[in-house]
């Protein structure tokens, strides 16, 4: 299987995206407030050895997988409206677990289809904002604690389908 074949030179871009929030997966709906988003998730797994007379390796284990950063920029307004809802629930925002979900969509990529993460559960980790000279639009950076993140449907941990979040 080789790489995809691109219709008129069409590649996903930003405006390409949609993410829905719930704290549910039911009860996921639109965020449009988002300006930017990165995650990294790494599967580390442990070196074995033994007694072997050569010092090489035996082997690996299965190894501990991690979400190690993930931010969310957002628009001052909707970033607020976040905290909100999340504060509803339990009274404060950093305590309230959530689903993540996106998609990513073209038509001209129908060979592709809709690419997709599921991110869950997440809790929001801090808050940072700053204000700058100018015109610019004002944001919050949200840094976000989650314990899984599936991307396609595919995972870097070894996940059970049928507990996997499908995107609603």
């Amino acid at each position: 299987m080789g790489d995809i074949v691109r219709v008129q030179d069409m590649l996903f871009s930003g405006t390409s995206c949609l993410f829905k929030i719930g704290t549910s997966i039911s009860g996921a709906s639109p965020w449009t407030g988002i300006v930017d988003i990165s995650w990294e998730h790494s599967r580390e797994p442990k070196v074995v050895y033994a007694n072997r007379q050569d010092g090489r390796p035996i082997g690996w284990t299965a190894g501990k997988y991690e979400v190690g950063s993930f931010m969310m920029k957002m628009l001052l307004d909707s970033s607020n409206a976040l905290k909100k809802m999340l504060s509803d629930q339990y009274g404060g925002y950093g305590r309230t677990p959530f689903y993540l979900f996106g998609s990513f969509y073209e038509p001209e990529l129908t060979a592709e289809g809709v690419m997709s993460i599921v991110a869950s559960p997440c809790r929001i980790k801090s808050v940072k904002f700053s204000k700058s000279e100018g015109s610019d639009e004002l944001c919050e950076e949200l840094s976000i604690a989650c314990l899984g993140i599936i991307e396609n449907g595919y995972t870097l941990y070894e996940a059970n389908p049928a507990l996997v979040p499908q995107v609603v």
